[in-house]
């Protein structure tokens, strides 16, 4: 199964919802945006193209995320992010989660700018780089769902159109990943 998501077919500020696939794009389960917040189409940035999704939230709580709901047991994925300053508070801008809401895997942008992982029973691991900021970079991911022999690995591209990651996080072969992902959740959670 494939999921991917492109920007292009929208329009300039408005808001990204859940009505229809844009182009070859898979539509959105739901696009959640706490009260403030912002889940737009945006052509100030954009990684690739003329538009991207520009996400945030209000102030120092809450949630603005675009979800897809598939059940998957391996998950490779990538994001592109762009941040002006490192977080107040962390940010997790991927998760993976069971539909009960077990944690599957975490990816955070740390106070710092490092970027952690971490797993349903508080293993975590972070980068020792930091993200660039004020440019594109980008997030690439596996994650293997297993209570037992889970793993999740992100790769680090601070020049987001390298072949050469900055640097790759891999957790050791047993963590606690759960068992499958339902719930693939991109965007702005604050912690």
């Amino acid at each position: 199964m494939s999921l991917t998501a492109g920007f292009e077919k929208g329009v300039n500020g408005n808001t990204i919802t859940n009505a229809a696939a844009e182009g070859d794009a898979t539509r959105w389960f739901t696009v959640t945006i706490v009260a403030g917040g912002t889940v737009a189409y945006d052509s100030t940035l954009a990684a690739k193209g003329n538009l991207s999704a520009k996400i945030a939230t209000a102030g120092t709580s809450g949630t603005s995320l675009m979800r897809w709901d598939a059940s998957l047991t391996e998950t490779f994925g990538r994001a592109y992010l762009y941040l002006t300053a490192n977080p107040a508070a962390a940010i997790t801008p991927i998760l993976l989660q069971t539909s009960g809401g077990g944690t599957v895997a975490q990816f955070q942008i740390l106070t710092t700018g490092k970027v952690r992982i971490s797993d349903n029973a508080a293993h975590s691991q972070d980068s020792t780089a930091s993200i660039v900021l004020n440019q594109w970079i980008r997030v690439e991911y596996h994650v293997i769902a297993s209570t037992t022999v889970g793993q999740i690995e992100a790769k680090l591209f601070n020049n987001p159109y390298s072949d050469v990651a900055t640097e790759v996080v891999t957790s050791p072969s047993n963590w606690n990943t759960n068992t499958i992902a339902d719930l693939h959740k991109y965007g702005q959670t604050l912690n």
